[in-house]
């Protein structure tokens, strides 16, 4: 095996750890948002006519709900970035 080689391969085993964790993080984000969107229904459910006064709480919910939304765009690019990288490293084998 010669060292372009060696160095190639240590490159895609980096490259598909790298993909392994951001795609973990993507799970993660996925599980939250799911938590939050029922947490969010169920607020909105028991607050309809705003008797609870929380609707002030919600909005700073559904901001930093939106800031959950903005992170899975960044994972997801993140991702195919570095699938882009394996795929280029894998056509100059």
């Amino acid at each position: 095996m010669s060292n372009k080689d060696v160095i190639l391969s240590n490159q895609a085993e980096l490259t598909d750890l790298q993909i392994a964790k951001a795609e973990e993080i993507q799970n993660h984000l996925a599980k939250v948002k799911d938590g939050a969107d029922s947490i969010i229904n169920a607020i909105q459910a028991k607050n309809a006519d705003n008797k609870l006064g929380l609707a002030d709480d919600l909005n700073k919910f559904v901001a930093v709900y939106d800031e959950l939304i903005h992170a899975q765009g960044d994972i997801a690019e993140v991702i195919a970035a570095l699938k882009g990288i394996k795929g280029m490293d894998e056509a100059h084998d």
